[in-house]
């Protein structure tokens, strides 16, 4: 498991923990405008069907990566990186597969164990369904950290969300077991994308060279 959790940390910003001490935080109380922020950002995800668009992701050590990415709710998404990485990270919906060709190595979880369950599932209820560590609200952002309820399944997630001219998310931060922080800008976004679901599908690594 630790080989996965610290690949999936690199690839995308997610962190896998289980266990550990940030999993067993407990969330904050919230105040009725704290719910009220925490159910617009649950509506945002709710009304997604499919989004495209660019993502740079920053390391701790300021490393950097680009590439493109898609998701087609429930549950699928799929982070192609730029070269020179040959890295692919895509969840059809029940599992999520971080593949590196040039490595021709696979590593598999269940979409479950990431926080994006909470935010592609098919009913997006961030109050119902996780703790959520911090609201924050600004003239022009929305900040909202959660986790899973389950100390097991997931780690934390901050989103940055824009609120002018409209809600959108601009960014997340994931922090790993160790207390690393990775950084996902994302720009270009695009709602209107024809995706096929046979783009999500993990195949596969041979056929894909």
């Amino acid at each position: 498991m630790r080989r996965i959790a610290v690949c999936v940390t690199t690839c995308i910003g997610l962190a896998l923990m289980a266990g550990t001490a940030i999993g067993e935080q407990n969330g904050i109380t919230l105040d009725a405008h704290q719910k009220d922020l925490v159910d617009k950002v649950s509506s945002y995800f709710s009304a997604i069907h499919t989004l495209q668009g660019s993502f740079l992701q920053t390391s701790s050590d300021n490393q950097r990566m680009k590439g493109k990415f898609y998701v087609q709710r429930p549950g699928r998404f799929r982070f192609d990186y730029a070269r020179p990485s040959r890295q692919i990270v895509i969840s059809d919906g029940q599992h999520l597969a971080v593949e590196d060709l040039d490595l021709n190595t696979e590593d598999r979880v269940e979409l479950d164990q990431t926080p994006f369950r909470l935010l592609l599932s098919s009913d997006v209820d961030l109050i119902r369904d996780a703790q959520i560590m911090e609201v924050q609200q600004s003239d022009d952002l929305i900040v909202v950290a959660l986790q899973g309820k389950d100390p097991n399944a997931g780690g934390q997630i901050k989103l940055f969300l824009a609120t002018k001219p409209e809600l959108q998310l601009k960014a997340w931060v994931t922090k790993d077991a160790e207390g690393i922080d990775t950084r996902v800008e994302i720009s270009n976004l695009d709602k209107t994308a024809d995706l096929d679901s046979d783009f999500f599908k993990i195949a596969p690594l041979g056929s894909k060279e």
